[in-house]
């Protein structure tokens, strides 16, 4: 008489095994999503601030001054649901335009009015731009 054994599925510690290497894949896969997905949230700022520096730059080309309110500029700042965009000085001074984790949103790890990315036009026509922690991480090129 021939005895055969049947083996079918998986015994219980292949099965705790899978289970393991799968949690680790997970573990490595999630910050890797979230990431992903600030960065794409963070491609607006830069679309952003270079249309305030281009207005500015118009601004200050046709009155000789830089304008004080974004109502006056030639362009419009959309709304968005990330950021807060808020813009200081302007006339004589040099007008800056600042972008920061907008109230009540968590990007990833950052929180509410965290980091910063700017741009800053002075009378002569000169843009700097200056950028946070979460600017320098997520806006590499954004110099």
């Amino acid at each position: 008489m021939k005895i055969i054994h049947k083996t079918a599925g998986l015994t219980l510690v292949e099965t705790i095994v899978i289970l393991f290497i799968f949690l680790i894949l997970v573990c490595i896969a999630i910050p890797k999503v979230q990431d992903n997905s600030v960065k794409k949230k963070c491609e607006e700022i830069p679309q952003v601030l270079m249309t305030f520096e281009h207005a500015q730059i118009t601004h200050l080309a046709e009155t000789g001054t830089l304008a004080t309110k974004l109502s006056d500029l030639p362009c419009s700042i959309p709304h968005s649901k990330w950021f807060t965009y808020q813009m200081q000085g302007g006339d004589k001074a040099p007008a800056t335009m600042i972008a920061t984790v907008a109230p009540g949103v968590k990007l990833g790890r950052y929180k509410p009015g965290f980091g910063h990315a700017s741009t800053t036009i002075t009378i002569s026509g000169t843009v700097t731009r200056s950028r946070g922690e979460f600017a320098q991480r997520h806006l590499p090129t954004f110099k």
